[in-house]
């Protein structure tokens, strides 16, 4: 038992640790997109629709039935679920935290009480396990879960006495993730070994003990077949496909936990080692059958969908344990050998190096973080143009179908099958298309997409694909045929449905051209002459009405001063397919920079009339007609100058402009005025004011 000055320790330093907890949380702090697809699950649960994504189709798209359930309780009350789920995560690992300094103090009671906070410590400066904390994923719920049911096992092996607790914990483990259900298993077999060792095995006992589990997990799986048709998630069936390049991922994956986090194979190491020469010997060899189980796992199924090691999340306390007691065990040992000084000096410093180890991360983190801020903010504009249209769309196809799902309620069709049962099952892979070599999601169906006649499909990098699933859109005849690129803004297009579309028939063509098309557009921020070569690979491969590599072709090669070359390209893409939106306001732009209006101003009202929410056409048609027709151009610029997007200031200029031309000086002068505050370096605005 503690002693009042020791719990006073404990209390302050569990407080430390926390506090280093959320500080590490909160810098990190961003929504995947993915928790938005459990919302979605749960709103419709609360509306009556039942536990399905879309109305009326029932797939299992979530793999954390638990979590689902509890992020309906906010929906209920009608409070704010994105800040609940962020909070239950905080205080999910909060907890994990101070269970693992019980766990430390368990194992080796007699020991001084700073030991326990080690890996209290370890887990707190540690920058992955903050960077989900607050995304709104059940990861640190689960890693809680098994926290918990490690802790009660332990107390089992310390005790000789068997009890319910780990199955109750392991089985909500289980309900939160499906691999839970190997945790327990591992931990049946381990305490079946362990007390067949020391001569108290009772095969009805620890039936009876498995109880909890049985009932609770049995229950989910009779729910699974009864409701969804199925005995595995929908998403098992989208994920899974086993070949060579999956292990090459894992093994990627692992590395990067191993180097990261890892202490460079110490956590897989250092639990063989305890379970050899530890004083607590039974349980750091369960900490090894669970540690390499995962990590055998996790390089089977070709590690995760993002960075950032969430999978070796869970177990990250039990490392930590690891590695707190090799640093006992290697500072015992040579304090015989040496005075006390030395081995408390080395333990100290490969704590620091661990800790610096997160730190080092940190820039990693807070990159993976900016990409997912933007990811969801193009989905939020995307979900706002939706929302804003007059006619809802029926159905929006995409890869990426959380935010968009959630905030609308249309009908979304994930194109990677996640959420569509007959993708993950029943998908069609076409020769040539090729997956990226870290993306684990791979199958797709283009005809059944199509069939579906999606009003949208949405591709999160605009118009260059990357996921398997968008490539194989772009060698299908019938996508290129009845889809065209709509602008939500100056730089986020959405392949919009044509009014005039025919679904009978589809051929699928050469894929070669999609790589070409994506190598080109990725140099074009760093190497204009290779943007060149690959768009022209992808030219000359392409089949005959594809656009966009001319297109782009047309934008590098203003960018590299060849305006002529320029305007052919673009020409050519609009002989290719007179909805080429992008193409029709540049060429429309750059006929009134040189004056050719009458030429600029056709061009400007048919990308309006395709596109009619995008800044740059709107700024286009009002340049194009500022002259002829200084009304009329009054309202495109004033749509353009409050729409948000990079061309803002371009239009306010000639909404001043428009002004001037219809008499309006007072308001011409307010607007350029206003504008030469922002940009006093301005001669431009300077000039425009003189003119007045």
């Amino acid at each position: 038992m503690l002693n009042m000055r020791d719990k006073g320790v404990v209390a302050v330093l569990l407080l430390l640790c926390t506090s280093i907890f959320y500080w590490h949380a909160h810098q990190y702090e961003y929504i995947q997109d993915d928790a938005y697809i459990s919302l979605v699950y749960a709103q419709n649960l609360i509306e009556g629709n039942g536990l399905v994504f879309n109305a009326n189709e029932f797939v299992e798209g979530y793999t954390n039935f638990l979590w689902t359930l509890l992020l309906s309780i906010p929906l209920l009350l009608h409070i704010d679920p994105v800040r609940y789920a962020q909070v239950l995560g905080e205080l999910s690992e909060s907890i994990a935290i101070a269970s693992s300094q019980g766990i430390a103090r368990h194992l080796v009671p007699k020991r001084h009480v700073l030991w326990s906070f080690i890996t209290p410590l370890l887990l707190a400066s540690n920058g992955a396990l903050g960077f989900w904390a607050l995304c709104g994923l059940e990861t640190t719920f689960f890693t809680l879960l098994l926290t918990a049911g490690a802790l009660t096992y332990t107390r089992e092996i310390q005790s000789g006495r068997i009890g319910n607790m780990p199955a109750l914990f392991f089985a909500l483990a289980t309900l939160t993730r499906p691999e839970g259900i190997a945790f327990y298993g591992l931990t049946v077999m381990h305490r079946a070994a362990y007390f067949g060792l020391i001569g108290r095995f009772s095969l009805v006992e620890q039936l009876r003990t498995s109880l909890p589990f049985a009932l609770l997990v049995g229950a989910q799986i009779i729910f699974r077949y009864v409701y969804y048709d199925a005995l595995l998630p929908n998403t098992f069936y989208a994920k899974t496909g086993w070949d060579v390049d999956h292990i090459e991922r894992g093994l990627v994956y692992a590395h990067a936990f191993v180097v990261g986090y890892g202490l460079w194979g110490g956590v897989f190491v250092g639990p063989i080692l305890l379970a050899l020469f530890s004083q607590a010997r039974p349980f750091f060899s369960y900490v090894a059958l669970l540690t390499l189980f995962n990590g055998i796992y996790v390089v089977v199924i070709g590690g995760d969908v993002w960075s950032e090691c969430r999978f070796f999340m869970p177990l990250l306390p039990l490392h930590y344990m690891a590695l707190q007691e090799l640093l006992f065990v290697f500072g015992n040992r040579l304090s015989y050998r040496s005075n006390r000084s030395m081995p408390l000096g080395i333990i100290s410093t490969i704590f620091v190096l661990v800790c610096y180890n997160s730190i080092y991360a940190a820039p990693s983190l807070k990159h993976s973080q900016a990409s997912f801020i933007e990811h969801n903010r193009r989905l939020e504009e995307v979900a706002r143009y939706i929302l804003q249209l007059e006619e809802m769309p029926q159905t929006v196809a995409t890869s990426t179908i959380g935010i968009i799902k959630y905030r609308t309620g249309v009908r979304v069709v994930d194109i990677l099958g996640l959420t569509d049962a007959h993708v993950a099952r029943y998908p069609e892979l076409l020769p040539g298309v090729v997956a990226a070599q870290n993306d684990v999601m791979r199958k797709y169906n283009v005809s059944y997409v199509l069939d579906q006649k999606p009003d949208m499909i949405f591709f999160l990098t605009g118009l260059k694909p990357i996921k398997a699933a968008e490539k194989a859109l772009y060698v299908s005849e019938r996508f290129l045929r009845n889809y065209y690129a709509a602008y939500i803004s100056s730089e986020l297009p959405i392949f919009v449905l044509d009014v005039d579309s025919e679904f009978a028939g589809d051929t699928f063509h050469n894929a070669r051209f999609v790589e070409h098309y994506i190598a080109g557009t990725n140099a074009m921020s760093r190497d204009l002459d290779t943007a060149i070569s690959e768009l022209t690979h992808a030219i000359d491969a392409a089949p005959n009405n594809f656009p966009y590599a001319h297109q782009r072709l047309g934008v590098v090669e203003m960018q590299m001063g060849r305006e002529a070359d320029a305007m052919v390209s673009w020409h050519r893409a609009i002989q290719i397919d007179g909805r080429c939106v992008k193409a029709l306001a540049n060429l429309s732009i750059f006929y009134v920079r040189r004056g050719q209006l009458s030429a600029a101003a056709p061009l400007a009202m048919r990308a309006v009339q395709l596109s009619p929410y995008s800044q740059l056409v709107q700024m286009a048609a009002g340049m194009s007609v500022i002259f002829s027709d200084a009304r009329l151009a009054l309202e495109h610029l004033k749509k353009a100058s409050a729409m948000p997007g990079i061309n803002r200031s371009e239009a306010t200029f000639f909404v001043g402009l428009a002004h001037k031309q219809l008499g309006e000086l007072q308001q011409a002068r307010d607007i350029w005025e206003t504008l030469l505050n922002e940009n006093p370096q301005d001669n431009r605005l300077r000039k425009a004011l003189d003119s007045l």
